[in-house]
């Protein structure tokens, strides 16, 4: 004769993964809880509830199909009331319980201090049932699952170009403004780089020149180094560490350099590039994933002040 036992098993997946996600801020997450009656007897009043722990959830986005949110718990309820088919599962019943959320955006993660960082999101599911055993002397059973989510940082680059007064401790910049078809022009062209919730390590910012375009040999640098490929026209800027919150609580790496235009006929008239676009990648040191900011070719309209804009 064989004896009947009760088990239930939760399994959890967001965005198709099992166990641990890696994604931005404000990323929109699609959570599926999926309940299977793992005994050989039946379960009564089977309640499944889903509890947000850590940072980074916009509650105000959650939305539940056959269940409730509380938006004060930070818990999702999953019972017969809602879900009818959790009355009764009997042995090797399966079903899904689905909801969805947004994670926060960068600029609303809580940061209280320079020091925040390394933000994660755990969902923990919980099963209770009346069927489930109670061993002597100990607290009764429940079934638990945890999903951890990490948040990727998310850098940036801030460029600008003007004519140099020695602010960035490079020469005066020389030549007429507006640039003069014939005539050589120096200019400055700036990147700095900004983080919000992760330091990323081996971070390369990466920009071309195009042709045309001088390179001057002059330039400044807060962090690392900087070398220029006259074949390939590279300009690339190393940075060991970009620490989280750079340009919000702490200061943002600088980089500046000096590059020369001397127009053509053909570009009277005309903005010219200055660069082509520009590329920051790394590892985030919370998560491991490569991240990557982008930012679009400076061109002679960008200059400040806004004298640079056409060639005559």
């Amino acid at each position: 004769m064989s004896i009947e036992h009760a088990a239930l098993t939760l399994t959890q997946t967001l965005n198709n993964e099992r166990d641990t996600l890696k994604v931005p801020p404000g990323t929109e997450i699609q959570g599926v809880v999926q309940y299977r009656n793992t005994g050989t007897a039946g379960l009564r009043e089977v309640i499944v509830r889903l509890n947000f722990e850590g940072v980074g959830l916009d509650p105000q986005t959650v939305k539940v199909e056959g269940g409730a949110f509380d938006s004060q718990r930070k818990q999702i309820t999953w019972s017969a009331a809602s879900s009818p088919q959790l009355r009764a599962l009997r042995a090797g019943d399966v079903g899904d319980l689905k909801y969805t959320f947004r994670l926060l955006t960068p600029q609303n993660l809580p940061f209280a201090s320079e020091t925040d960082k390394n933000f994660s999101l755990i969902t923990r599911a919980i099963g209770d049932s009346p069927d489930l055993p109670t061993p002597p002397g100990a607290p009764k059973q429940v079934v638990t699952d945890q999903f951890d989510i990490l948040l990727n940082t998310v850098p940036s680059i801030r460029l600008d170009a003007f004519t140099d007064d020695g602010r960035a401790g490079l020469p005066t910049s020389t030549g007429p403004m507006p640039p003069q078809v014939g005539k050589e022009t120096v200019l400055t062209v700036r990147a700095r780089l900004n983080n919000t919730s992760n330091d990323v390590i081996d971070a390369t910012h990466k920009t071309v020149l195009p042709e045309g375009v001088r390179w001057v040999g002059k330039e400044y640098h807060t962090i690392g180094e900087v070398r220029f490929n006259e074949r390939t026209r590279d300009v690339v800027w190393t940075v060991p560490l970009l620490p989280a919150r750079a340009g919000a609580a702490l200061p943002e790496p600088e980089f500046a350099f000096q590059v020369a235009i001397t127009p053509s006929l053909n570009q009277a008239g005309q903005e010219v590039a200055l660069t082509r676009g520009h590329t920051l990648d790394g590892t985030d040191a919370f998560t491991t994933v490569r991240v990557r900011a982008e930012a679009a070719a400076v061109t002679t309209r960008n200059v400040d002040p806004k004298k640079a804009e056409v060639v005559r």
